[in-house]
């Protein structure tokens, strides 16, 4: 997981990349990262392989 801040107009962006391991691809490890660190975030990019045999990543970015 990467982690980067960003000021702008004295606000602050956190930027954070996750992957997705191939074996949790079912789980919803995005929701369960946003209820348990009441997180709200938008997703600014994914990138999952529709046939399953590849990790998977997305880009979130903190409102």
């Amino acid at each position: 997981m990467v982690v980067s801040s960003q000021a702008e107009n004295r606000s602050t962006t956190t930027r954070i990349k996750v992957c997705i391991l191939k074996q949790l691809r079912e789980e919803p490890v995005i929701s369960h990262l946003i209820s348990q660190h009441n997180l709200t975030v938008n997703i600014s990019a994914a990138l999952l392989n529709p046939n399953g045999r590849d990790d998977g990543w997305f880009d979130l970015e903190d409102v």
